[in-house]
């Protein structure tokens, strides 16, 4: 008896170590990962100013990852990966154009919620730029000028109605075209979301979107000649109307 307790005890200490190893990695893999990275980091980035984070264990990939800042470069941050032997898995610096896109987007959606409460909107604007444009086109560092901004925008209107209806839709779509035409933004397209009051959640946040109505995708050459009959049609027609 006391010999099968103790096989099974052995064997909850192995799947638990499998698991934790699977989850946290282990010392001896962690310290063989961390030499090759600080090796590799000092010989491939010798003139830059960087600043590392603490090795850790990404068990979505396997691989021991160090994540890097360059002291002089806000959008300069990238991963370098090894696995537990040490081996190379990759590195995202070819990518770090993409953080000065990140950074383009989160100043985009906060330049909407401060123009929403500045002409105090009765509904959220979330502004998005369009994927036509690649984010390579930026320069690293680039300085967002919304005078001018290298993107068209996506203009996404939120907002609750005590009876959503496709004439409140309308109103509201016009009056984030009247906001959004005094601004030095190039506007593609609108969208918006109009959920019922009774699903309004104390926090403001919607508790479902049950009964809302929703149009997608509108061509601003389209917003000021809105009719209901228009937004019939792109409901049928499953909110994919033409770009023009």
């Amino acid at each position: 008896m006391n010999k099968i307790i103790k096989i099974l005890m052995i064997l909850l200490i192995a799947v638990a170590l499998f698991f934790v190893n699977a989850f946290f990695g282990n010392p001896i893999s962690k310290a063989i990962a961390s030499r090759a990275a600080n090796k590799y980091i000092d010989e491939n980035y010798i003139n830059f100013k960087l600043k590392r984070e603490k090795i850790f264990y990404n068990f979505k990939n396997a691989a021991y990852t160090v994540r890097i800042q360059d002291e002089e470069s806000e959008d300069t941050k990238f991963e370098v990966a090894f696995d537990s032997l040490g081996r190379f898995k990759y590195d995202s610096f070819d990518d770090i154009k993409f953080n000065t896109w990140l950074r383009f987007q989160d100043e985009l959606r906060n330049y909407g919620k401060e123009l929403a409460k500045k002409e105090n909107l009765p509904f959220e604007l979330n502004l998005t730029s369009s994927d036509e444009k690649d984010y390579n086109e930026l320069t690293l560092d680039e300085k967002v000028d919304f005078d001018h901004f290298p993107f068209r925008v996506d203009v996404n209107v939120f907002g609750y109605a005590k009876e959503p209806t496709k004439e409140k839709l309308i109103e509201y779509l016009k009056e984030a075209f009247k906001v959004m035409e005094k601004t030095p933004l190039e506007i593609k397209s609108y969208s918006i979301i109009l959920v019922p009051e009774k699903n309004r959640k104390e926090n403001g946040e919607a508790l479902d979107w049950k009964d809302a109505l929703s149009v997608y995708g509108i061509p601003k050459e389209k917003i000021n000649d809105l009719t209901t009959e228009y937004i019939d049609e792109l409901i049928e027609e499953g909110n994919k109307p033409k770009d023009n």
